[in-house]
């Protein structure tokens, strides 16, 4: 596992505000390190939390904070499809926007449940994201995982992965079908059934179905896909072809198994 140099670290807590029934609380981290493969990428890291009596918000995101296309094509993506905060470069301010816009958005609505007394009017609704970028990659790409949970009351909260590959050399965004040939997905996707079925002792789509796969007919080349150094790990989050209880699920093929179609 890689080793990063670590240049600095600034730890910056903003105080709380309010009253103690309604309190709120923003915590700013940052920290920068040296990502030091292929291309240079310098890396920071921010956190920031909201919490009161309604919800709590946290992102503790790593980006770049090289000067280039390069590091803004990353930052762009990140912003876009871990916060859903549009094509922002700045990643920080992003980051900002998502806890605000995500606090006014739900507010009113927790508040109205709060004031009916639903049943779960007491639980606090929860959002977190969490990203990092990863060692394990294919030696000209960058990959970046995030972790997300929302709490929106009811039985259980939703967990879910997201990976974003980008082209060290120019910062792009990596599809699948920039990968793979999607006109053999077919084959693809028996290939990635044989390992689930591995996986699982199952013998056939039926005793997958059984086992609680219940979308696995359906099953698509996900986009959601890490391109390691010896293969691709494709993710299929909770409801993608599986039920709840059955979590994420992973799927690892070797570049020698995909060689037949990849690009």
């Amino acid at each position: 596992m890689k080793k990063y140099w670590i240049l600095s670290a600034i730890i910056a807590v903003a105080s709380c505000t309010g009253t103690q029934k309604d309190m709120r609380q923003d915590n700013t981290r940052m920290e920068q390190e040296d990502l030091r493969n292929g291309n240079e990428l310098t890396i920071d890291s921010m956190e920031r939390v909201r919490k009161d009596k309604l919800m709590e918000i946290s992102c503790n995101l790593q980006f770049t904070n090289s000067c280039g296309t390069v590091s803004d094509s990353i930052n762009a993506s990140i912003s876009q499809h871990i916060l859903e905060q549009g094509r922002n470069s700045n990643v920080r301010e992003a980051m900002r926007d998502y806890v605000s816009k995500t606090y006014s958005q739900y507010k009113g609505e927790v508040e109205e449940m709060q004031a009916r007394g639903d049943y779960f009017a007491d639980m606090i609704f929860s959002f977190e994201r969490n990203g990092r970028f990863m060692d394990d990659c294919a030696d000209s790409v960058v990959t970046y995982e995030a972790i997300s949970y929302t709490f929106l009351g009811g039985a259980h909260g939703y967990h879910s992965v997201t990976y974003l590959n980008f082209s060290r050399r120019t910062g792009h965004l990596i599809t699948i079908g920039d990968v793979l040939d999607l006109s053999q997905k077919d084959a693809i996707i028996g290939l990635l059934v044989r390992d689930l079925e591995k996986q699982t002792g199952c013998n056939g789509m039926q005793e997958l179905e059984d086992e609680g796969f219940i979308s696995i007919r359906d099953m698509q080349v996900t986009d959601n896909f890490h391109m390691g150094k010896r293969g691709i790990t494709f993710a299929y989050n909770p409801y993608d072809i599986a039920c709840y209880a059955l979590g994420k699920q992973f799927v690892t093929l070797t570049y020698e198994q995909l060689r037949p179609y990849m690009k």
